[in-house]
């Protein structure tokens, strides 16, 4: 029988107090972020890890902007050094919240 190794975190919890929506190739701000959360899970049964998930309160965004590809999601982190950048897979704006569906962080 084969070691099957665990994934170190079950579970993964980002947060802050403010980020951004990028439109990655002109650099562009699409939207700007409030208060937001990623996360990611683990499912301690089988290994498997699902996608990273933003939620976020929108506090500005440009609806031209908004619909381009490719988005990131981008914030300061808080130590003060260097960003999150995370490329977003699926966005869902419903009124002033956020939800996205995130790619594997790149920085």
């Amino acid at each position: 029988m084969g070691f099957e190794p665990r994934p170190l975190f079950q579970n993964v919890t980002i947060r802050g107090p403010r980020g951004a929506v990028i439109w990655k190739h002109q650099a562009f701000e699409a939207a700007t972020l409030g208060a937001w959360m990623v996360q990611r899970r683990v499912d301690p049964q089988t290994g498997h890890r699902f996608a990273w998930t933003l939620r976020a309160t929108v506090t500005q965004s440009d609806s031209y902007r908004i619909r381009q590809r490719e988005l990131l999601f981008t914030a300061a982190k808080d130590h003060g050094h260097g960003f999150w950048c995370f490329p977003i897979t699926s966005l869902a704006i419903t009124g002033t919240r956020v939800v996205a569906e995130l790619g594997a962080p790149e920085y």
